[in-house]
């Protein structure tokens, strides 16, 4: 750790004061430090004469030993890179020292820059509080902005454009309407993202319809360039679902776009719509499954989902996605605990990549890899494919399979290197 003592004139009282500035904490060590992360106040100075409490911008570097990355580092919100820079140089060399025989080089190689109003929600394991810490922040920072600091509201967007990209100029050039509306609409945000059923979300856009306008798009829009930012799936999830649901709106109208959601029963966040009670173990299992898979999985199946008109479409459209549908299979596996199946796609998925390598060195390879491929269940899975090829008229595809098992089953008996070779001559 690393700390300066640091002198301080109260913004409120103008008394002088010191305090104890922590420009690095290493979360093994000082727990009661990461705990001041978590909670917001690792960057707020209290006057000891007035209570007041003040902001400090400065840069702060988080070391958490078994986390990948190891290092978070908080840049000022005045610095520059070059700022930037000389701080790293300076903290590692003490983060090195401190850590002995523990310190490895690839800690400082590879680090994660995360604002440091971020902290609190990146540190969580609840994607809730993640969500309302990000529109907590954003919300009370544009507040005080547009009520102390007018022009400094240009400087937070000019601050976010750093991490984000550029924005439209009109953007960062708001007149205090546009700062009123922006307001407004990152207030209906917050409350359409905090209802918790379907039906609470329909009644409150009923209730708001200006939910639908393009402000309120716009405000998600910048909701999901934090939350890709900061990389947490599940907040980018969440947005994601909403704005795409306030969208449908736009584009059919309210009731039709809830009665969709309802009438299909196949959207991810399904339990929110209040429905889950209605399903089968099984039926609840599998929708489970589609909750869990990553994110770019569950937007293709979320699109799937929204776009068929009844659960025989979606079906069939899903039978045209394999690898999707794999990985339906393997979380279903995993939410009802059934290694053996697990185990069993884990094969199927290996095997498919053995018949359709292009060339028998390539495949050879890959049976080294995978050693699995000499198995039983490997053997039984392409049995069952040829069967199935059999069944359905592919004599091109069933003799594809028939040579590729004689091919593993010759190396289950004389090795893989002598049954390839003679498969090569």
């Amino acid at each position: 750790m690393f700390s300066q003592n640091i002198a301080f004139t109260c913004d409120k009282c103008g008394r002088e004061f010191e305090e104890e500035v922590w420009l690095m904490v290493d979360a093994s060590e000082r727990p009661d430090l990461l705990q001041r992360v978590v909670d917001g106040s690792i960057r707020e100075m209290t006057c000891p004469y007035c209570g007041f409490v003040m902001g400090l911008d400065a840069p702060f570097l988080l070391f958490r030993p078994d986390e990948d990355p190891a290092i978070i580092i908080s840049p000022s919100l005045e610095g520059d890179e070059e700022e930037l820079f000389e701080f790293v140089e300076a903290m590692a060399p003490l983060l090195r020292a401190r850590r002995g025989a523990d310190w490895k080089s690839e800690h400082v190689e590879r680090f994660e820059l995360v604002p440091i109003h971020l902290l609190p929600a990146l540190l969580s394991d609840d994607p809730d509080v993640v969500v309302r810490e990000l529109m907590n922040h954003t919300f009370s920072e544009l507040k005080r902005l547009e009520e102390e600091d007018p022009e400094g509201l240009g400087e937070m967007l000019s601050y976010i454009e750093h991490f984000l990209g550029p924005w439209p100029k009109e953007e960062l050039e708001a007149d205090s309407e546009d700062i009123e509306r922006a307001l407004v609409a990152l207030e209906l945000a917050k409350r359409f993202l905090a209802v918790e059923t379907w039906d609470e979300a329909k009644d409150l856009v009923r209730e708001h319809p200006e939910l639908l306008s393009e402000d309120v798009d716009r405000t998600f829009a910048l909701l999901i360039k934090l939350a890709r930012a900061e990389g947490d799936e599940d907040v980018l999830w969440d947005y994601e679902v909403h704005r795409s649901v306030l969208q449908r709106c736009r584009e059919v109208g309210v009731d039709a776009a809830f009665d969709e959601l309802f009438a299909a029963g196949i959207a991810l966040d399904f339990d929110d719509a209040g429905l889950m009670d209605n399903l089968s173990d099984e039926e609840a299992a599998f929708w489970e499954a589609l909750r869990s898979l990553p994110y770019e999985q569950r937007m293709a199946v979320d699109e799937i989902a929204r776009s068929s008109s009844s659960a025989e479409e979606f079906a069939a459209r899903m039978i045209e996605q394999p690898a999707l549908g794999m990985a339906i299979m393997k979380e279903l596996a995993r939410v009802t605990g059934d290694e053996k199946q697990l185990r069993k796609l884990e094969v199927v998925e290996v095997v498919d990549r053995f018949v359709e390598t292009e060339t028998w060195p390539e495949a050879r390879r890959l049976v080294e890899a995978h050693p699995e491929l000499l198995s039983d269940e490997a053997d039984e899975v392409l049995t069952e494919m040829i069967a199935f090829a059999m069944e359905s008229g592919d004599r091109e595809g069933r003799s594809v399979l028939r040579e590729h098992r004689s091919v593993l089953r010759r190396s289950r008996k004389v090795g893989v290197r002598r049954a390839f070779a003679e498969k090569m001559r």
